[in-house]
């Protein structure tokens, strides 16, 4: 598989990737401008109920097996080697990371207690306080 002579036939799925941007961005601008609030305030509705509830809820759901697997390896520590002496270290950090996420939850929790009573800020950080009497 060589270089031809032809310029479209060498750049391949660039080529066509490009021209894809050249149609579409235009149409993506025409669009924004046409329908800009709605978009901007649809945009807004997505960050705020999807997109950040979304990444709480996943590392909620995660952090039980972050948190058995950052203490096994803190109970098998070596340093005989390089990377075991990298693997003790790291280990180390997700360890005082898995101790010290818990009270930065409770600490931001506490410090935002009236703002939480909102809408809004249900939609985005409910996963934390889900079940809990704020």
């Amino acid at each position: 598989m060589g270089y031809s002579g032809d310029i479209i036939e060498s750049l391949g799925m660039i080529f066509l990737l490009l021209l894809a941007f050249v149609i579409i961005a235009p149409l993506c601008y025409l669009a924004y401008k046409a329908f800009g609030p709605k978009i901007k305030a649809l945009l807004v509705k997505i960050k705020n109920t999807i997109f950040f509830n979304t990444i709480l809820r996943s590392f909620l759901q995660t952090f039980l097996v972050f948190s058995l697997s950052a203490f096994m390896n803190v109970s098998n520590l070596r340093g005989n080697n390089l990377s075991d002496l990298l693997s003790s270290f790291l280990a180390i950090i997700s360890t005082a990371i898995c101790l010290s996420t818990p009270l930065v939850m409770l600490n931001f929790l506490k410090s935002k207690r009236e703002l939480l009573k909102s809408e809004n800020a249900k939609n985005t950080y409910g996963s934390l306080f889900i079940g809990l009497k704020i």
